[in-house]
């Protein structure tokens, strides 16, 4: 069944663009008449399959093959051998053969975070200033140093930073996060090797602690942690942890560490403003070597707001989309590209408030758009509508045309199409689309 869909596509699209899309890398796990689950290496395999409707012309391919309606398509993401290292053409193993010159697994850090690759903005430059300051002023005043803040703002990074300074003055640095701390402590008890456990973290100069709310909850832990952590203090070594949010927040964890970790200074990292998130991108392309339009990264930086994280990933993204269909990165390439990681932190929206807002921006009636009426102004705003609910939904196309009295697929699609070839002429539409995506993506629904 895969190869007769795999086959009519390639007459459909032609055989370059399905191989760069569905080649060596895709292979089906299980297929029958009416559904197929592929494998795929990594989830933003399957982003970029969906970024370009693929799934929608495999099923009509597969439905008009069986002459159903009925057919559905999954993916699973298998573990795979490598990883993709983005500042290089060449693949890496997990176990990287620069890893042996580490003294031990707490010895390795991201060779990428280092201080000259950390963007310093309004956000984070207070925690950036202190780390800095107490390891390349080598200023003692702040110990511990305690970072605090969302996931994916940059933590682990600015953290990672002062370890890769402390290497390069051969300096012996300690970095784990808590739950490696606590897997590695339940081997230990397993084995009956608890003191060579705790004495093997105290031979470093530099203790670097991630995700310290991980010991919630985690009574016996907690004890041992905190013998490790009151000897480094002791020594007057230097100790910088991270968490997602205020010690005295972190349920059920010791008064003992609590204080400790207040002892020395505190700063939060919050989401990153336009300036520095444009400056982010810019420095990211640069590390990696990403040839992108300035305008590309403009739309990046203005549509990704709360994590850095999702920042780096669209750009991965972009970049491995690119590659596979040999195309550069333009504006219009990134939308259609990122448009289902921008739609997915938009949560709950649905077809039906799609409708509504398109039908009050343009002064018709909902039950005008979903109807069979034909007038211009009526079919416009569902053209309009069909559109935005097929860029901002996670809904079929069968699905969509279920909520516009009951219209088939190919005629969603055609909708689609249109708009997207209209906008590209029209100005006023355009401008129109992008005034009701901004209504969108802020909620105004």
């Amino acid at each position: 069944m895969w190869n007769k869909i795999l086959e009519e596509l390639k007459n459909i699209e032609g055989s370059k663009f399905v191989d760069a899309f569905l080649g060596d890398h895709i292979k089906p796990l299980n297929e029958s008449e009416n559904r197929i689950v592929l494998s795929t290496p990594s989830q933003q395999v399957i982003d970029s399959i969906k970024s370009f409707d693929i799934i929608d012309k495999i099923i009509k391919i597969a439905n008009d093959i069986n002459g159903s309606d009925n057919f559905t398509l999954d993916f699973v993401v298998t573990d795979s051998q490598e990883s993709f290292d983005f500042s290089s053409d060449e693949p890496v193993t997990k176990n990287n053969k620069s890893d042996k010159k580490d003294d031990s697994k707490y010895s390795r850090l991201i060779k990428d975070y280092t201080f000259e690759n950390f963007v310093s903005g309004p956000s984070n430059e207070m925690a950036f200033k202190a780390i800095k300051s107490a390891h390349v002023d080598n200023n003692k005043k702040y110990n511990p140093i305690l970072v605090y803040g969302d996931s994916g703002l940059g933590k682990t990074h600015i953290i990672q930073a002062a370890g890769h300074y402390f290497k390069s003055k051969k300096k012996k640095v300690c970095y784990f996060s808590c739950q490696q701390f606590l897997n590695d402590y339940v081997k230990a008890i397993q084995n009956s090797k608890i003191e060579e456990f705790k004495e093997s973290f105290l031979e470093y100069d530099l203790l670097l602690v991630d995700d310290i709310q991980f010991l919630s909850k985690r009574a016996s832990t907690q004890n041992e942690f905190f013998y490790i952590f009151n000897e480094y203090l002791t020594a007057q070594k230097q100790v910088i942890i991270t968490s997602d949010c205020y010690p005295s927040e972190i349920r059920d964890i010791d008064n003992r560490l609590i204080t400790r970790f207040l002892w020395g200074a505190n700063f939060e990292i919050t989401p990153p403003e336009f300036e520095t998130r444009l400056a982010i991108v810019r420095k990211k392309c640069d590390i990696y070597k990403f040839d992108i339009d300035e305008d590309v990264m403009i739309f990046i930086a203005s549509n990704i707001k709360s994590n850095v994280r999702e920042i780096e990933g669209a750009l991965k993204t972009l970049h491995i989309t690119a590659g596979l269909v040999d195309k550069k990165i333009d504006i219009d390439f990134a939308k259609k590209s990122l448009k289902r990681m921008l739609s997915s932190t938009i949560q709950n929206i649905t077809v039906k408030d799609i409708i509504n807002l398109t039908a009050s921006y343009l002064n018709v009636k909902p039950l005008d758009i979903k109807s069979t009426k034909r007038t211009k102004q009526i079919s416009a705003a569902r053209h309009i509508a069909i559109y935005l609910s097929k860029q901002y939904t996670d809904e079929t196309l069968k699905d969509i045309g279920n909520e516009f009295s009951g219209r088939n697929h190919t005629t969603v699609l055609a909708s689609v199409n249109k708009i997207e070839s209209d906008m590209t002429k029209d100005k006023n539409l355009k401008k129109m689309i992008d005034n009701l995506e901004i209504l969108i993506k802020e909620r105004k629904i």
